[in-house]
């Protein structure tokens, strides 16, 4: 049985919707890749792209608990009236 090229095509590379995104709050769509070097020497120089690299200790820099700091004790006495501008 011989299956034409339209049928092998489309059997391959079957309609793909990511589930997995959760609404976003952004106007812009986010699609995170991995990709060589040439393609993004590519994206690199199209305006529209913005290229960033997260490492694993970033990532978990970020997960942290962070220590809360009063601002009191870093603000000078002078500026104390602001100190919700700090917080």
């Amino acid at each position: 049985m011989a299956i034409s090229p339209a049928t092998r095509k489309s059997s391959l590379n079957p309609p793909y919707k990511d589930t997995r995104r959760s609404p976003s709050t952004d106007d812009r769509e986010l699609d995170i890749c991995c990709i060589g070097a040439a393609p993004l020497m590519i994206l690199s120089r199209r305006l529209n792209h913005e290229i960033f690299a997260a490492s694993i200790a970033d990532i978990d820099k970020a997960l942290e608990e962070r220590k809360y700091t009063d601002p009191a004790t870093k603000v000078p006495r002078e500026y104390y009236d602001l100190l919700y501008v700090f917080s």
